[in-house]
């Protein structure tokens, strides 16, 4: 479990990596922003992992507040996964300021060496949204007894 790590982005960098094939991982209360790469990537055949309350904002904009890198679809992003990932859940987030796609669920087609792989499964609740200027600074939550 990670609970609580704030991370400000430089370049293409990416707040949290899950290694390809890890499982049963908890993140919360994530506060990731910045640079232009991703917010968390999940790497592929991950499985069981969880982003609770996290808020992910200003990756991928540039100073004019448009889109950073408009050619690229790998980066700007929230949460990315690879293909072959399952059981991923995103809960209670929220993604504001993303220059591409908040989140991102990557085919096997669109990766060298991973075809065959089954497209990633994931969940997003409801109430994960991309909030309002007036939600811009988003607290965190009491952590989960």
């Amino acid at each position: 479990s990670i609970y609580g790590l704030e991370a400000i982005l430089s370049h293409q960098q990416t707040g949290v990596s899950i290694a390809p094939g890890n499982s049963n991982i908890y993140l919360e209360a994530l506060k990731i922003h910045g640079g232009s790469g991703q917010g968390v990537r999940i790497g592929f055949g991950a499985r069981d992992i969880k982003v609770h309350r996290s808020h992910i904002h200003h990756i991928g904009i540039n100073a004019q507040g448009t889109a950073a890198d408009a050619s690229s679809q790998a980066v700007g992003s929230a949460v990315v996964m690879e293909p072959g990932v399952r059981n991923i859940s995103i809960t209670e987030s929220k993604f504001r300021h993303i220059g591409n796609a908040p989140i991102r669920a990557i085919t096997a087609d669109e990766m060298a060496g991973m075809i065959g792989l089954p497209a990633p499964e994931f969940f997003v609740d409801e109430a994960t949204q991309t909030p309002g200027e007036e939600d811009a600074w988003w607290s965190p939550s009491n952590k989960m007894q």
